[in-house]
């Protein structure tokens, strides 16, 4: 279904109903029933009810209806359009791509045909070598196959030698939320990686600027018997053919040719992912965005801003000088200075926490939960961004934790709300933040190490954080969330078996 016109419509066909008799069903005037048809009225509960009842819908039906009616005719294109890609970048299991990518290799003025991924492993047998290095520009490309083959030689070259860099280029078109966010689910496993640089334009000139689109350029080289081995591969893919990987030993009009083209095109692209830094910068990026824009948080347990000063003060006190030392060490990035003591950097991370839980009053904050999530933050009192020298929360410190969100949740000044699903995500290393009007910020975890350096990408686009905000604030309630009075009992029963 595209809306709640085409929704309601196929029910009354499939009922045999007639608009006017729908009307005199419900008992509701005319002019309201062809309003919620257009989408210039949203549906309360009691017409939701009443129309319900008169077409006989199901459970799931009633939840479509509840979802199409929830969405007024100025967001209503930018929530369908982008809800199945949401869906599917945040809950849908990835398999391994297992076709092979096939190319005409043309080396030495003899044509061979290879696969990408044989090309890469050869690559990737040489990273024991002496002075290996490796850099591959990907452009405009996100075929499911290159980046599975990127992320099997990731893994590959990395046993052996940390001198390698992926830079990919990629278009988030503006005009086309469920392409942009298709995008992001494709490139997702590199996200992982280290040494990956991710960056991004809303241009839709530039995806089909010149030849470099759907193009790596792979360069590498290494020390053997003394002698310096060096190569440039630079691979065309292509839909509807056999794609192309043509070797360069030393063209220096050929290599200018593409540097050209490639710096000319790269001028248009912005920095996503940056995997260098510290908890520290987005920390206060994030402080800065929650307190100017509305929130929407993908996670399957509580973020810093919902853990309350009183529950830090807490750690404080029972943390040794250690432990708070290994903690300010991983989450600053310039840790010690001559103007910044141990106590002052704890100091001025209180006072941002404090910000963060107080933004909630002035900018609307969802927070869309798991009940695994939950339940392993209440067994180990560990965050899934759980950070390196910050001890688990004790069993009061999480009984704080969760009467805040309740407290919050039921605060009728505060704008806060969560919901619980009863599903996981289909990655827990990943959190999603939509911040609506400004962009979106992923970042990478692993639940299973205390987190330092980490990668994480800011997406300044505010039509693709307008797709995933309309996604919490619509879809997830109506199809996905359980009732909220059962979200709240959840969460009572979880302080009362854990706390």
């Amino acid at each position: 279904m595209d809306n709640i016109n085409t929704f309601i419509k196929e029910k009354l066909k499939q009922k045999k109903i007639k608009v006017d008799t729908l009307v005199q069903m419900t008992g509701a005037s005319k002019s309201s029933i062809y309003r919620v048809l257009r989408g210039e009225q949203k549906l309360n509960e009691d017409l939701t009810e009443k129309i319900s009842a008169a077409l006989n819908l199901s459970d799931l039906e009633i939840k479509e209806l509840r979802y199409y009616g929830s969405l007024a005719i100025s967001t209503e294109n930018t929530a369908i359009s982008g809800k199945d890609a949401i869906i599917n970048l945040l809950y849908s299991l990835r398999y391994e791509a297992n076709e092979p990518v096939e190319l005409v290799y043309f080396y030495d003025n003899e044509r061979y045909f290879r696969t990408f991924s044989e090309i890469l492993r050869n690559i990737a047998g040489k990273a024991g070598y002496e002075s290996f290095s490796c850099n591959i520009r990907v452009i405009n490309c996100c075929h499911e196959s290159i980046i599975s083959s990127l992320n099997s030689f990731v893994g590959e070259v990395a046993e052996f030698s940390d001198q390698y860099t992926i830079k990919h280029l990629v278009n988030l078109p503006n005009a086309d939320f469920s392409e942009s966010i298709e995008v992001l689910y494709e490139v997702m496993p590199l996200l992982l990686s280290d040494n990956y640089l991710l960056y991004y334009t809303g241009s839709e000139s530039n995806y089909s600027k010149g030849m470099l689109s759907d193009f790596l350029i792979v360069e590498y080289e290494y020390l053997e018997q003394g002698d310096t081995v060096s190569c440039v591969n630079y691979i065309a893919i292509l839909d509807n053919s056999l794609s192309v990987c043509y070797v360069d030993g030393g063209n220096s009009m050929l290599n200018e040719f593409f540097e050209r083209s490639y710096d000319a095109l790269f001028q248009d692209y912005k920095l996503a992912v940056d995997n260098r830094k510290k908890f520290e910068v987005i920390g206060y990026y994030v402080e800065e965005m929650e307190t100017t824009y509305d929130a929407y948080l993908f996670k399957p347990n509580p973020c810093y801003n919902r853990i309350p000063l009183s529950v830090f003060q807490s750690v404080e006190n029972r943390a040794g000088d250690d432990m708070k030392n290994a903690f300010v060490q991983s989450y600053f990035k310039e840790y010690p200075t001559a103007d910044n003591t141990q106590d002052d950097l704890i100091e001025s991370l209180l006072k941002s926490i404090k910000t963060r839980n107080e933004a909630s009053r002035y900018r609307r904050q969802v927070d869309v939960y798991t009940k695994k999530g939950l339940v392993e933050f209440a067994k180990t009192g560990r965050l899934s961004d759980h950070m390196v020298g910050l001890p688990h929360f004790n069993k009061d410190e999480i009984r704080a934790v969760f009467e805040n969100i309740l407290h919050k949740d039921q605060d009728a000044k505060d704008l806060y709300c969560f919901y619980i699903l009863d599903d996981g995500y289909s990655n827990d290393e990943i959190l999603v933040t939509a911040l609506k009007g400004h962009g979106i910020v992923i970042e990478r975890t692993n639940p299973k190490y205390d987190a330092n350096d980490y990668t994480y990408c800011i997406f300044q686009h505010a039509q693709l954080s307008e797709a995933f905000s309309d996604f919490a604030e619509n879809y997830v309630p109506a199809m996905m969330a359980i009732p909220k009075h059962d979200a709240i009992s959840f969460i009572e029963q979880l302080i009362k078996a854990y706390c």
